[in-house]
């Protein structure tokens, strides 16, 4: 079928073939529409477009190709953006795009400019800024200059949010009025 890699090939891409980021230099604006399985379901719905694609692999010089690749209707990338893909290093011409969702999230990292070896490493500081935020304090910086602490404002949108479901449980008679009355005094601050 067109731009779709046969079984065989998927198959043998899948055990033996290279990883490797693949750019897309064109892409073809119209393409033919393939469905497979029930009509009207648009995940079951595939575009083969004409694909130009360079191939950035690790270990080996840069290559390009012109192929079609079948993509998702509704995930149909644009150049500039930046594909995985599975090709044989023997032969060039055998290559597909790696839908593997760790493949799909190195290649959404990459072309983020992130490290996809580092994510951990970006969440720690990333959970280290959240410790911090409320300080004025940057990982690595201290204090920031400008940067103050937030005022410890009281949350009123989670006082809201209680008094609401406060008065929710009144009206069903859950609560009584006094007892009403002195959740909403705790929550007051009164």
């Amino acid at each position: 079928m067109l731009g779709k890699p046969s079984k065989k090939l998927k198959k043998e891409l899948q055990e033996s073939g290279t990883r490797a980021n693949a750019e897309i230099i064109e892409i073809a604006e119209r393409g033919m529409a393939v469905t497979r399985g029930a009509e009207g379901v648009v995940a079951n719905t595939e575009i083969a477009l004409k694909t130009h694609l360079r191939v950035q692999p690790e270990n080996e010089p840069e290559f390009e190709v012109k192929k079609r690749f079948s993509y998702p209707q509704m995930a149909v990338p644009a150049a500039g953006q930046t594909v995985p893909v599975l090709y044989d290093p023997q032969d060039h011409d055998k290559i597909i795009v790696d839908y593997s969702s760790e493949a799909q999230q190195n290649a959404a990292f990459t072309s983020a400019g992130i490290d996809p070896n580092q994510i951990g490493q970006l969440m720690q500081q990333a959970q280290q800024m959240r410790d911090q935020q409320g300080m004025g304090q940057v990982p690595g910086m201290g204090q920031v200059p400008g940067m103050t602490p937030p005022a410890q404002a009281p949350p009123q949108t989670d006082s809201v949010a209680q008094l609401e479901k406060l008065a929710k449980l009144k009206e069903s008679g859950a609560l009584t009025d006094a007892e009403f009355q002195a959740e909403k005094a705790k929550i007051l601050g009164q």
